[in-house]
């Protein structure tokens, strides 16, 4: 069965954290040979992997035109690849621009290497230290690789010099790439949740209780869009309704099932909010607590009780 073989000798660290799970895998390889979805321009090779996306935009046209990466199940070094389209042209039309969209692995320690087989000619790889602050990852300077000669019959080593802590980034154009290994590799697994709908399912008017309170509830549906499965008890593996106009969360609930990476299920959120605290016409949205991003549900205005 195709899968991506990370080889394990030794686990050399667990560690769990708010976000993310670590693993520090030695020796490590990625094979290509599990389907790698290219459909977002920042997609991901494999888990714990990142992407700076580079893109050339036409001001004739008006249009944002991205590197063309293209998964091919056959053709590798052993089975799948990924083909990297040219980034020395990129666009449609008389006029074209140049782009620096790179791969990026997780940190790597010692040396490493990747399988390289040109698609034409002016095929070529480069290689980049990158940055990684807050989430966004950030080119930074280029890593002196000596290129063997590149050929477009065949697959051929090349060797990235040894790095310390280093998220490297891959540059190709026009080119297959296939098989990258490195002696330790300190991969960041992400924890994610998305909100995909939120729908209201109390009153936008809302009367208050002889106590002076009034209820807020809402559907919410979230999606598992992360890289590890998430389990009753996580921290921060919660909803929350949110009154956007005061920047405030009003409830917040935890999450009673587990959902595997890919899953998503709607959960019902209901809370009743003093009116003495809250009187005014306010927004409240939903609010998922692993990265903290809030999405729109209603206006609700109260009205107090008389």
């Amino acid at each position: 069965m195709k899968r991506f073989n990370f080889l394990l000798a030794t686990l050399l660290a667990i560690v769990f954290s708010n976000g993310a799970k670590a693993e520090v895998q030695s020796p490590y390889k990625v094979d290509f040979n599990t389907t790698i979805s290219t459909s977002a321009h920042d997609f991901k090779v494999a888990p714990g992997w990142g992407h700076v996306v580079d893109s050339y935009f036409d001001r004739d046209e008006y249009e944002t035109y991205y590197v063309q990466y293209d998964y091919l199940a056959e053709g590798g070094v052993t089975e799948g690849c990924l083909k990297v389209g040219t980034q020395t042209s990129v666009g449609e039309g008389y006029y074209t621009g140049s782009t620096t969209d790179l791969l990026v692995t997780p940190k790597i320690t010692g040396a490493s290497s990747i399988y390289v087989k040109k698609v034409k000619n002016s095929g070529t790889v480069k290689f980049y230290k990158v940055t990684k602050s807050s989430g966004k990852y950030t080119k930074g300077s280029q890593i002196t690789v000596t290129l063997p000669t590149l050929s477009t019959d065949e697959f051929v080593k090349v060797d990235i010099p040894e790095q310390t802590d280093t998220y490297i980034g891959i540059y190709g154009t026009d080119v297959y790439l296939d098989d990258f290994e490195a002696a330790s590799a300190d991969i960041q697994l992400l924890k994610e949740l998305t909100i995909s709908e939120v729908k209201l399912t109390s009153a936008k008017t809302a009367y208050c209780t002889p106590e002076g309170k009034f209820t807020v509830s809402m559907d919410v549906t979230v999606k598992n869009t992360g890289e590890v499965d998430l389990h009753v008890g996580d921290e921060n593996y919660s909803l929350s309704i949110y009154n956007n106009s005061k920047s405030t969360v009003v409830y917040t609930q935890n999450i009673n099932e587990d959902m595997p990476v890919g899953a998503e299920k709607t959960f019902s959120l209901s809370t009743e909010v003093n009116f003495s605290d809250y009187p005014n016409y306010n927004r409240y949205d939903a609010k998922e607590n692993i990265t903290n991003a809030t999405v729109y549900c209603a206006w609700i205005e109260p009205i107090a009780y008389k």
